[in-house]
């Protein structure tokens, strides 16, 4: 690290942007030097003064404890975030529910799967599902209609929006459990 700061600081280009930039700091801030100038001032002057504990002392821990709060914060802020990367369930965006393969989105607000396709798990082409309902009892029908593909038509008794509806909270509750990360 040493050395890095020894190459940065022996580079001309990057130590005249640097000289630039404290310049441009010195020049932008002229206005408030006199009291940053009496501010420091005061802090000297409170530190150097006598009390039951000396004032340099009260100082100095409380820079250490802001110092100690300040790395803990930073320590807990990296944990959440990577703990909310690891576990980020949108990651989860395929799975086989009833003998098909199942792709969605989720929606930006809510975090709800939206738009779940159907797919066919040999060939992977997305499937049309067809309503088979009749007099007779309701019906989902799930072929592929690839010519070259030899899956098995599947058809379900129930309407196409109970499907998703089913799928959508298997679905759910695999991210919840975090099940999903294991296939």
């Amino acid at each position: 690290m040493l050395n890095f700061l020894k190459r940065i600081w022996h580079d001309p280009v990057i130590s005249s942007v640097i000289a630039a930039i404290l310049i441009g700091f010195g020049s932008y801030f002229s206005p408030f030097w006199p009291l940053i100038k009496n501010f420091l001032i005061e802090t000297i002057t409170f530190l150097t003064k006598k009390t039951a504990l000396p004032n340099w002392l009260i100082g100095f821990l409380l820079l250490l404890s802001f110092l100690l709060l300040a790395t803990k914060l930073i320590a807990a802020v990296r944990l959440l975030t990577s703990a909310k990367s690891a576990s980020d369930y949108r990651q989860y965006s395929q799975d086989e529910f009833f003998g098909i393969r199942w792709r969605w989105k989720y929606s930006y607000g809510s975090g709800q799967p939206v738009e779940l396709c159907p797919f066919c798990v040999k060939c992977d082409i997305q499937i049309r599902p067809a309503d088979k309902s009749s007099y007779y009892g309701r019906g989902t029908l799930f072929k592929c209609d690839n010519t070259s593909c030899d899956a098995a038509a599947i058809e379900i008794n129930e309407y196409l929006f109970e499907i998703e509806d089913k799928v959508a909270r298997h679905l759910q509750q695999k991210a919840r459990a975090g099940n999903w990360r294991k296939k």
